[in-house]
């Protein structure tokens, strides 16, 4: 039995990569849920409603608290993603839009890594 899997946003770039993922497997989902942003899925996933794919960014507090885990997902090609920080190329960055750069850099260097859970525990 396929696990019941909840996605966001259909359309962005995260639903995108991960049905383009189960597409080049030959697998064909189970979703149970598909919910407007980031935040629902999360209530959703924390419900035991199922389980999702996130940006790890958005998870890095409820990873740390134990409210969700991580799953490594074997055999399967890598999803990876840049993100890119744009601005007008004449416009010198304001004090705070340097300020936000060091936090996402910050972020991005202590992101949570992966606990190694092979399978979520039945419902």
């Amino acid at each position: 039995e396929a696990w019941p899997l909840i996605f966001y946003d259909r359309g962005s770039s995260d639903w995108t990569l991960s049905q383009g993922l189960f597409r080049r497997a030959g697998l064909l989902p189970n979703v149970v849920l598909e919910v407007e942003t980031i935040e629902a899925c999360k209530r959703m996933i924390e419900r035991k409603l199922g389980l999702g794919f996130l940006p790890q960014i958005s998870v890095i507090h409820e990873l740390r608290e134990g409210k969700l885990v991580a799953i490594e997902i074997v055999n399967a090609e890598t999803l990876r993603r840049n993100l890119d920080v744009i601005h007008p190329r004449r416009r010198p960055l304001t004090r705070d839009a340097q300020a936000f750069l060091h936090i996402l850099r910050t972020a991005a260097a202590n992101a949570v890594p992966l606990q190694k859970n092979k399978k979520p525990k039945k419902r």
